[in-house]
């Protein structure tokens, strides 16, 4: 635990944090021993933000910010996330991994095991078909249906990437501010404030949404991605972060009266490990829960260092699939709906080159996950691919003209999902409190965040 040292008049935050002899004799701090200049306005302008007041009124308050200590422009998506001390060796791709058991605790990437790999053995089929044929259309259409469950994974891997990154940024803005002067908690609760407003600049959409609850998500969003980070430097792997059970949209609460005690958990994660709440532990979990949960990752027989490095690079393999799969369904939308007829537009156009790369990225991903997460000799297919195997299985390569009709497919529009699945500080934030309460947001910039 960090531990706070004995503070200047110029340290002290007036007038919420007053010194020992004002304490004493039970008066306030005189302005003569407060700290001066615009950082320091800052600090006590953004402490001074109450429950009731909301972001869209908390940017018109004119926040003196000119001498605050600047924060890089919000994060992308990042293509790695480990430290380059935890990186784990890229993998070689010796045939010999094929040889090597499957853990027992697989199922903890149940979502990445159970997700529609077999689409590529689909996609193959269409490519096979006439371009621009009906056949192809139909059954590229029909092979498109299973990449729900992969634009999900992918959504959340995402959104896990982003929340890493933030956290490395502010630790990385944190030790810039200490490296100018600032005493480390201080650099803390700067680097924190500041970073709270540059992302009520950019959140529009939260304009109406209490600054309590927009402060205590910013905060829930740096320790997860924290405790994400120890996870990635304990499995010296970023394929940790695509652990996870299967997704079920009926249980998507994170209510944190929910979390078993730590006592309960270790014996539930023992009678049925694939139950893990990993996001709801890592969202709204104290510390102790979450120390725990990483405790019984990392024993050995769960293995799950071994099969994250065995997995290693299967995260920029989806990434690069979800791009390739984008391009693909606005080639086929281009040739549907708009009929591009110039040769240039032909050319720049080429849905079967996009066909050709976004089959072979699916069957690698398949191959590899069911080498690491199958048992040897097994067959697993998803609900999804086993009825699309059976819509796949009509053939309407002989269908006569005037007969051929355009299949409606339900679902249709929403199946191709061309969005970028990466998630942006302004969306969704302030869900949860949490153990980031009122009081937390109040007083946030007196003490340690992350304590």
């Amino acid at each position: 635990m960090y531990s706070v040292p004995q503070r200047s008049a110029e340290d002290r935050l007036w007038p919420s944090q007053r010194c020992d002899r004002c304490i004493k004799f039970e008066y306030p701090c005189s302005a003569n021993f407060t700290a001066k200049g615009q950082s320091q306005g800052f600090l006590q302008a953004v402490e001074a933000v109450g429950s009731n007041v909301l972001v869209k009124d908390w940017q018109s308050l004119n926040l003196p910010v000119n001498n605050a200590p600047t924060i890089l422009s919000l994060p992308p998506r990042i293509d790695y996330t480990a430290s380059e001390s935890s990186q784990a060796p890229p993998c070689s791709g010796d045939t010999s991994d094929d040889t090597q058991s499957t853990s027992k605790f697989a199922g903890l990437f149940s979502a990445l095991r159970e997700a529609s790999w077999g689409y590529g053995h689909h996609a193959k089929a269409a490519g096979e078909e006439p371009e621009g044929s009906h056949g192809r259309t139909f059954k590229l259409e029909i092979a498109m249906l299973m990449t729900g469950s992969i634009l999900t994974l992918d959504a959340r891997l995402a959104t896990r990437e982003a929340r890493v990154a933030a956290y490395q940024r502010y630790g990385q803005e944190v030790d810039g501010n200490v490296a100018k002067g600032y005493p480390r908690e201080k650099a803390e609760r700067l680097t924190l404030a500041n970073l709270i407003l540059k992302i009520s600049e950019k959140s529009e959409d939260e304009d109406d949404q209490y600054a309590t609850d927009f402060i205590s998500s910013i905060a829930h969003r740096i320790r997860e991605g924290g405790r994400w980070q120890q996870l990635i430097d304990a499995a010296a792997s970023p394929e940790i972060l695509l652990i996870g059970p299967d997704f079920d949209d009926d249980d998507d609460s994170e209510d944190e009266d929910e979390l078993p005690s730590i006592r309960n958990f270790e014996k539930e994660f023992h009678k049925n490990y694939e139950s893990l709440e990993i996001d709801k532990i890592m969202h709204s979990g104290n510390d102790a829960l979450f120390t725990k949960m990483k405790e019984l990752l990392m024993k050995p027989d769960v293995q799950l260092k071994k099969t994250c490095q065995r997995l290693s690079g299967l995260s920029q393999l989806i990434q690069r699939f979800v791009k390739a799969q984008n391009r693909l369904n606005s080639s086929y939308r281009l040739l549907m709906y708009k009929h591009p007829e110039s040769v240039a537009e032909r050319e720049e156009n080429k849905p079967g080159e996009n066909l050709e790369l976004v089959t072979s990225l699916c069957l690698e991903i398949e191959k590899r996950v069911k080498t690491v997460l199958w048992p040897p000799g097994s067959d697993f297919k998803s609900d999804m691919e086993s009825w699309v195997s059976i819509i796949a299985k009509v053939d309407i390569a002989g269908a006569k003209p005037g007969e051929e009709k355009e299949p409606e497919i339900e679902g249709k529009e929403t199946s191709s999902n061309d969005d970028d699945s990466e998630e942006t500080w302004g969306s969704s934030v302030g869900d949860q409190n949490g153990e980031f309460g009122e009081d937390f947001c109040m007083h946030f910039l007196n003490n340690n965040a992350f304590s």
